[in-house]
């Protein structure tokens, strides 16, 4: 059988879910407008990060087995042949 709900505190739960619903609502907007931007620049600067890293780690590993005299003798060589 089914209960009959008195109107009145039907009515007064509806605006108690509204009361309580409205600020949650609004108070959950705002904490996710205020944190989302700082969450994709932190997001950004980590991946910049690991490119910056990336790359400094390709770059050792392409002269790491070279002495930098060893380069600059070769360039002064190939550049006498261009001299002539």
């Amino acid at each position: 059988m089914r209960k009959n709900i008195d109107p009145v505190k039907h009515f007064g739960i509806i605006i108690g879910c509204i009361f309580l619903g409205i600020p949650f609502g609004i108070f959950v907007g705002v904490m996710s407008a205020l944190k989302f931007p700082f969450a994709v620049y932190n997001t950004c600067i980590q991946k910049d990060r690991q490119a910056r890293l990336d790359q400094a780690q390709q770059f050792l590993d392409e002269n790491s087995g070279e002495n930098i005299w060893d380069k600059h003798i070769q360039r002064m060589e190939e550049k006498k042949s261009y001299d002539n």
